[in-house]
């Protein structure tokens, strides 16, 4: 049997967070042991990882003590003793002395992290979730631009969400090494199965969808004042926002300053989101920056146009525009893509039905797995 360890921060509501637990889900536990390392068992999809994987972690659970953990981590002075008095060696002492294969399956801590044990496998991997290039969150938070290169120098596989991806890692780094495109897995037939068996009620105005982390790089201030455009022109429509972030209380703020509480519903954290993707009319997404865009994928597979600004995923994800309208990122594009989408019914048909075509272009979970056995076994 096979030993794997994957590492992460935590399983708080994020793209890749999500595609860590499917991948887990249809993971063979016959030929395969899996460890989890969580630097904080915390996160809505805690409840969802599978029994049969061994979860690793220093703190269970989000109290004062954690809270206060976290806050100090922040601090320049004391991020770096902490990782290396205190993280280290616990992730030394917690995980097994030999895997077939070390995966950090996401950017920065989880990174970070991994280099410190990587001596423990010959078989050392890592996922890039983001657009380094556009979105080099990184550099600001967890390391400076020449540790960063050199952790994932001393990897033997970097794995890539999208082609734009890899294009843009290549752009800032020129690393030799082993480089793998693998795109997030979709779930095609569960998607449209969950959004059919949990209908929403809704309204009888134009909805626009949006979804993710409410953070600066998701942009969703560009949303409000799109929002407030289309007011001015008297357009009948609601946006509704799912996810949360550090930035909702300025974000509802903007909205009340625009006077949009009618228009634009903030509905949280929803799992799935899928009925309420369906009970939309489009999904938008008006990001700076997206590797691969994971709820645009899912949108496609319930045969809803897509708006999005030009970044690296819904580019390669609907071909240059030829699946969705793609806008640049000043307000009035995004708009100007809205209103097409409402004053034309022919031209929304044609998007609903080049949705459903894109949409058998991704890969199952199963297949993606079965990418990944192909990585382990490659060394």
């Amino acid at each position: 049997m096979k030993s794997i360890l994957f590492i992460m921060p935590n399983l708080s509501g994020g793209g890749a967070e999500k595609v860590l637990i499917e991948i887990l889900k249809n993971f063979d536990y016959q030929s395969y042991s899996v460890d989890l390392f969580l630097e904080y068992k915390i996160g809505i999809y805690i409840n969802e990882i599978p029994s049969e994987v061994n979860v690793i972690s220093p703190h269970k659970r989000l109290n004062l003590i954690t809270k206060c953990l976290r806050k100090i981590q922040t601090l320049p002075i004391i991020k770096n003793l902490f990782y290396k008095f205190y993280l280290v060696p616990l992730l030394k002492r917690k995980t097994k002395n030999h895997y077939d294969a070390i995966i950090s399956f996401m950017e920065g801590e989880a990174l970070k992290d991994h280099i410190a044990i990587k001596h423990k496998t010959l078989n050392n991997i890592t996922w890039v979730h983001t657009d380094l290039k556009d979105n080099h969150w990184t550099v600001k938070h967890i390391f400076s631009t020449q540790e960063e290169k050199q952790c994932y120098s001393e990897m033997n596989h970097i794995v890539f969400v999208s082609k734009e991806a890899l294009k843009k890692f290549d752009s800032l780094y020129n690393i030799e090494c082993n480089k793998t495109i693998i795109y997030n897995p979709i779930d095609k037939e569960n998607i449209i199965k969950c959004a059919q068996e949990n209908p929403i009620k809704r309204p009888k105005s134009f909805i626009i969808c949006a979804v993710g982390r409410l953070t600066h790089a998701k942009r969703f201030d560009r949303l409000i004042h799109v929002a407030n455009l289309l007011k001015q022109e008297n357009y009948n429509f609601e946006i509704w926002i799912m996810g949360k972030g550090e930035l909702e209380k300025q974000l509802k703020i903007l909205c009340n300053k625009y006077n949009l509480n009618n228009e634009i519903k903030f509905l949280g954290f929803r799992t799935p989101p899928y009925p309420y993707i369906n009970a939309a009319d489009i999904l938008i997404s008006t990001s700076d920056a997206e590797a691969f865009s994971l709820v645009i994928a899912e949108a496609l597979c319930l045969g809803k146009p897509i708006i999005s600004t030009k970044t690296a995923g819904p580019l390669e994800l609907l071909e240059n525009g030829k699946y969705g309208i793609l806008t640049n990122s000043t307000n009035e594009d995004i708009c100007n893509g809205i209103k097409s989408l409402i004053k034309s019914p022919n031209l929304y048909e044609h998007y609903q039905n080049l949705a459903l075509k894109r949409s058998d272009y991704f890969d199952t979970p199963k297949q993606v797995v079965q990418k990944i056995y192909n990585l382990i076994t490659e060394l």
